[in-house]
């Protein structure tokens, strides 16, 4: 995902709605998965792994994210700017 630039890396900005758009790609890796399970991976992803973030609406990967830069800005003890 970190590879993803620009309009790539953006993915719907619901949970559901970015587990939909995957569900409906039939990626090989969630052969199988219910919906409901590729949503359990989307939450898994934003709230514990810190693989997928948000920024701008859009659910984006982790590194891309608000959360993420916020995280780079405190550790280098700058001020946030949005």
């Amino acid at each position: 995902l970190d590879r993803l630039q620009g309009d790539d890396a953006l993915l719907p900005g619901g949970r559901y709605a970015c587990a939909l758009m995957m569900y409906n790609q039939k990626l090989l890796c969630l052969q199988g998965l219910s919906l409901g399970q590729v949503c359990h991976i989307v939450q898994l992803a934003v709230s514990q792994r810190k693989i997928l973030g948000y920024s701008g609406g859009s659910m984006v990967p982790y590194s891309f994210s608000e959360e993420a830069l916020k995280e780079r800005c405190a550790s280098r003890q700058w001020p946030f700017r949005n």
